[in-house]
């Protein structure tokens, strides 16, 4: 059970495993796909499933929530960041930021991620980057990346859906496989 916890235990969602006197977060943080591994292990074959999405994923998503946020409605940020942001010498642009007191008008809704989504964000960004480098230094015998660019790692709730696409992706690749055999 310790293995299966600490294999999802991805900070800043997560308390990591403590185990054997070691603490254990996901391994993916050091090595998303590990192709490495099954060779040093001398797999006889190897097949890895590429569950990283694309930092563009990433980028459109944001941009999604920031267009289905810009609908013209006032969007209130408390007087004291305006004051903080103002007092660290930062332009604050009328057209998207509005304080009630100030009574500046507001074009646009702003969307903020959260400090967890920007921690997961930026989580998914460097797995993509980690795994683009290790495919440079070891290749799969096959490879199977499921589209899953419209699925977001907090939706668990989705594991049906997100399950069906991986299962898609290893029909397609499915000759592939049986060539190794």
């Amino acid at each position: 059970m310790d293995a299966i916890l600490a294999s999802i235990a991805i900070p800043a969602m997560f308390q990591p495993v403590y185990n054997h006197g070691r603490y254990l977060v996901d391994g993916g943080l050091c090595n998303p796909l590990p192709i490495s591994i099954a060779h040093q292990l001398q797999a006889q074959y190897s097949i890895a499933v590429n569950v990283s999405p694309k930092p563009e994923r990433l980028r459109k998503r944001i941009q999604k929530k920031t267009n289905e946020k810009d609908t013209g409605k006032k969007n209130t940020q408390p007087l004291w960041l305006f004051n903080l942001l103002h007092a660290r010498g930062y332009t604050i642009s009328t057209d998207t930021f509005k304080v009630p007191s100030l009574g500046m008008k507001n074009k646009h809704k702003i969307y903020f991620p959260s400090a967890l989504r920007v921690t997961l964000q930026s989580i998914s960004i460097s797995a993509h980057n980690l795994i683009a480098q290790h495919l440079k230094q070891s290749q799969p015998d096959v490879l199977i990346t499921p589209r899953i660019e419209e699925y977001d790692m907090l939706e668990f709730y989705k594991g049906v859906e997100i399950i069906q696409c991986g299962y898609d992706a290893a029909k397609l690749v499915m000759p592939e496989i049986q060539s190794l055999l």
